[in-house]
């Protein structure tokens, strides 16, 4: 188990981000993903399936907003995962807002920023695949620094890698590794190997919202209210 010794998993080549081999067992992430699985669809935990162009998503603790997070409770297996992280002290809060998403066949998404709604600090386990995550200048779309993640490994990204750099995963079902894959020797892996992704990869994305609020927001317009409307769905 880990004994709160990081500096092992500091990634050099960018600010801000530790990258864990094998975070969870293979017992433990069997035991996640049939959680995952067998999970009804429930308002009590607001995880109900959304498709999405190349991907579905599940989303635990609520829906931020500009006007703050309505909380709403996280599963209950996840309590351990997220106490874990506090305890070794790769991150400084409790998560409170859990995204899951399911990617097939290569799958990938665009590039994008996490955004303000959250402290800046994430953190993401990756299970049943692998990918390789590409963090890339918001000015001139130049590749920064990549990163594969294996399955059961934990990726977190803080200050400067969550602020300055929009992240992003290929669709492709052939990674290759090559000299901008910055976590090479921590994964074993020799620049030239070729990763298969397999069929599926499951993603959870556990971040921290900054604002939460004690009642459902109210909006001043109807625009602004089908917005929200239209996330929580």
């Amino acid at each position: 188990g880990l004994t709160g010794d990081l500096d092992p998993f500091v990634v050099a080549g960018m600010d801000g981000i530790w990258y864990i081999p094998e975070f969870l067992s293979s017992a433990d992430e069997e035991c996640l993903c049939g959680f995952i699985e067998n999970e009804e669809d429930s308002s009590e935990t607001s995880g109900t399936w959304k498709n999405l162009p190349h991907r579905r998503l599940k989303t635990w603790g609520g829906i931020p907003s500009s006007k703050g997070m309505y909380k709403k409770p996280l599963p209950r297996w996840m309590d351990c995962i997220n106490q874990k992280l506090v305890e070794i002290g790769i991150i400084k809060q409790t998560p409170n807002h859990i995204l899951l998403n399911e990617y097939k066949d290569g799958k990938g998404i665009g590039a994008h920023f996490d955004g303000p709604l959250y402290e800046s600090e994430v953190a993401v386990l990756n299970l049943s695949g692998s990918a390789v995550i590409e963090y890339i200048s918001p000015q001139n779309e130049e590749i920064i620094g990549s990163l594969l993640l294996q399955r059961r490994s934990l990726l977190v990204f803080k200050g400067d890698a969550y602020l300055h750099y929009k992240h992003r995963i290929r669709t492709t079902m052939v990674d290759e590794i090559d000299s901008k894959v910055l976590n090479a020797e921590i994964c074993g892996v020799e620049e030239g190997t070729e990763i298969s992704r397999g069929n599926l990869r499951l993603s959870l994305t556990l971040r921290t919202v900054k604002e939460v609020i004690e009642e459902e927001p109210t909006f001043s317009t109807e625009m602004e209210r089908d917005e929200y409307l239209r996330r929580e769905r």
